[in-house]
């Protein structure tokens, strides 16, 4: 039975998140392990408050000088390493020495004699966390199903109390938005949520706008025309937002990472699911609380026409990553009306 195993999470925010269920199977399977997170950099004061990670390390994968002293630090220390999409990473798994490495085969077929347990993808894709779960080895635990929260709420209570949130002018209640997303076609119209945020105005919340730096330009354009928002894109930290987003009563936005992390701390949420596969990656029922994880959603478009996840090739993908839509008038999510969103608003408010 393996001691400590080291789980490669260095992927994007949305990503780290829809495997989480793996941190609890895992637990589950090995309940005397120490189980362990790599990070992208920045990220440990926000990852250990996952369910069932006992330690949290970050990754510089592209210093040489970090990579040297990690393997310098920790060669030896994992019995178990577990790789779920970041292929990248397995190089860095076998340079440290690890007894025993659990991948999906490597798309490319590069790195695979460094995979000691090679874990079959399924030959139908499904939701991407139930996917990630067959690498655990113990078939009860990659069969069950594991609900949200997927993050330790009682951990996340002292972080609300961090003095960049307290110097905010922030009140109770409150309903965030974020309208900013990687992928430019999931950005819905700015006037929409400046007309939504109106209308939660006049419901009694506050209005929250959040965004990573770069998108301070969109929250910008929402705070202009609904002023009474408040505008905290660029000004909080990744555990930060999670420590704001444990308390909102209602998350609305595209399908980010953001509306990820409201489903797995059991928040309400609107997601507006343009190019991405809803039935891959929106709310599940064997890990989200489906009645508060509203989604709108057009299925069946051409457009959505890649059958590639992580580079796997699966049937049954329909996903669009374009960074610039096929049609001018971005057809997964120029139809959604502000009327959707309010209605659905009303139905959990």
């Amino acid at each position: 039975m393996p001691r400590h195993i080291l789980i490669g999470g260095v992927v994007l925010l949305g990503d780290l998140i829809l495997i989480s269920p793996l941190f609890q199977a895992l637990k589950k399977e090995f309940p005397q392990a120490s189980i362990e997170l790599l990070v992208p950099n920045g990220w440990a004061e926000f990852a250990k408050n996952f369910k069932d990670i006992d330690q949290v390390f970050e990754a510089k994968t592209n210093d040489s000088n970090w990579f040297k002293n990690f393997r310098k630090t920790h060669k030896n220390r994992w019995d178990l390493g577990i790789v779920p999409w970041a292929y990248h990473l397995i190089p860095l798994f076998y340079a440290l020495g690890i007894k025993k490495i659990r991948s999906f085969p490597d798309p490319k077929n590069r790195r695979g004699y460094q995979i000691h347990q090679k874990i079959n993808l399924p030959k139908i894709a499904s939701h991407i966390s139930r996917m990630t779960l067959s690498l655990c080895c113990d078939s009860e635990a990659s069969k069950a199903n594991y609900f949200s929260p997927h993050f330790d709420l009682e951990k996340i209570k002292n972080l609300k109390k961090l003095e960049n949130l307290n110097s905010q002018n922030l009140k109770n209640p409150y309903v965030i938005i974020h309208p900013g997303a990687s992928n430019p076609p999931k950005v819905w119209d700015l006037k929409n949520y400046a007309l939504v945020a109106d209308e939660l105005k006049k419901m009694g919340y506050q209005v929250v706008l959040t965004g990573v730096g770069p998108e301070k330009n969109l929250t910008a354009q929402i705070a202009y025309q609904a002023p009474h928002c408040l505008d905290l894109a660029g000004k909080t930290k990744l555990h930060e937002l999670l420590a704001l987003i444990s308390e909102a009563s209602l998350v609305i936005g595209p399908d980010t990472g953001v509306l990820h992390l409201a489903r797995a701390v059991k928040i309400p949420s609107i997601a507006l699911m343009g190019p991405t596969q809803l039935e891959i990656y929106g709310p599940h029922p064997d890990f989200h609380e489906m009645s508060q994880s509203k989604v709108l959603y057009i299925p069946d478009l051409p457009c959505r026409d890649m059958k590639t996840m992580f580079k796997h090739e699966i049937a049954g993908l329909a996903n669009c990553k374009r960074p610039e839509c096929l049609y001018k008038d971005v057809k997964c999510v120029k139809p959604f009306q502000v009327s959707d969103v309010m209605k659905l608003m009303r139905e959990i408010l």
